[in-house]
């Protein structure tokens, strides 16, 4: 349909004339008449409403969270087209992230002694130093002269 004169047009082709008495054709090659129904419905873009922001990708020295949405209505006919985004990325946690205490855990039991009349025992770090530079202050390991008991 036409939708600046509100018109449709349909035309046809005689295929063959008709020959030796045979009907004529009649009836016009091209008919023009108006648009039936109404107009199509011009569709403007909508978008769903944003949904709630993600977590923050750190937990400090700066990260981003994202929050998205979609298409409610698509537009259609020739009805406005979404230009608004469908994503969204602001910063988060962009406090510097602070040096934490190193954590050594307890000593274990000391071992038995050796050959070369020495024993060991040893701890873990339970935590490191949380954007410090430096590691953990203090031994993983210790040893001690001993004797062997007959």
């Amino acid at each position: 349909c036409d939708t600046v004169n509100s018109q449709t047009q349909r035309t046809r082709a005689v295929i063959r004339m008709g020959t030796d008495g045979g009907k004529v054709c009649s009836g016009p090659l091209v008919e023009t008449g108006s648009c039936s129904g109404p107009p199509p419905k011009i569709q403007v873009c909508e978008l769903h409403d944003w949904s709630a922001w993600d977590g923050c990708s750190a937990t400090c020295g700066g990260g981003v969270q994202k929050r998205r949405r979609d298409f409610k209505h698509r537009s259609q006919n020739n009805g406005k087209a979404c230009s608004d985004p469908l994503e969204e990325v602001r910063d988060c946690n962009r406090k510097e992230c602070a040096a934490g205490p190193c954590e050594l855990g307890d000593w274990q039991e000391w071992g038995e002694c050796d050959e070369n009349m020495q024993r060991m025992r040893l701890r873990k770090i339970q935590a490191e130093r949380f954007g410090a530079d430096e590691g953990c202050e203090g031994d993983l390991k210790q040893t001690e002269a001993c004797s062997r008991k007959a």
